[in-house]
């Protein structure tokens, strides 16, 4: 059973290829050559449809929005979803892929880059929902109680309070709080917010935010 998973390095530092990340992970656990080659594929195909990407500062993060720019259902050549996130100003922050499958292992598979940073998620049967950004696991996203916890999953770098209204306030594992996320896009809205609210943020809670709002935009997803 995968205990730890990598993927890409930054392109501009030239990192390997996914297949290759995988192999060089030390105490990685096989995963199957078939899956080796399907992360490949997509974060090659991702990169070749959507090769830039607007920058994702800390300012746009309080543009996201819920809405897909563009998504792009499984072909015979390309047995995965692929698709862009973007601001609410339809400008696109995140290019995506991701599969469903029916395996006695695992359920789905999410690859995901901004313009800085490389995020996947991988939900198995049995240890949930791994998360990994550039080249290392950094924990788990606990979907029932919309947290992001650590490795040890004893602690959570981001969990969700609940608040007035449509919200959810949430909160660093220190109790600073980050953001308020609405819960559900906002209906009649063409380009509806994720966040209502963003406190000033470090480098570090910057990206766990995006890896914990990028997850939860694709699970509104049908």
């Amino acid at each position: 059973m995968l205990t730890a998973l990598a993927v890409l390095t930054a392109a501009a530092a030239g990192a390997a290829s996914i297949a290759l990340a995988f192999k060089n992970i030390k105490g990685l656990q096989p995963v199957g050559r078939r899956l080796i080659r399907e992360l490949a594929a997509m974060e090659k195909t991702v990169r070749a449809r959507y090769p830039e990407l607007a920058p994702f500062t800390e300012e746009e993060v309080k543009l996201f929005s819920f809405n897909i720019l563009e998504r792009q259902k499984p072909r015979r050549r390309s047995p995965f979803e692929t698709g862009l996130l973007g601001n609410i100003f339809q400008e696109a922050t995140v290019a995506y892929a991701r599969k469903r499958y029916k395996s006695r292992s695992y359920r789905e598979l999410i690859y995901a880059r901004t313009d800085r940073h490389e995020f996947y998620y991988r939900e198995s049967k049995r240890d949930g929902i791994e998360v990994a950004i550039d080249d290392k696991l950094i924990g788990f996203f606990d979907r029932r109680n919309k947290r992001l916890l650590k490795p040890s999953r004893e602690e959570a770098y981001i969990e969700s309070r609940p608040a007035a209204g449509e919200l959810l306030t949430l909160f660093s594992s220190k109790g600073k709080e980050l953001a308020s996320v609405y819960m559900r896009p906002e209906e009649g809205n063409p380009n509806p917010r994720v966040f209502a609210f963003v406190s000033p943020l470090t480098e570090k809670e910057h990206t766990l935010l995006l890896a914990f709002a990028i997850y939860y935009v694709l699970s509104q997803q049908t």
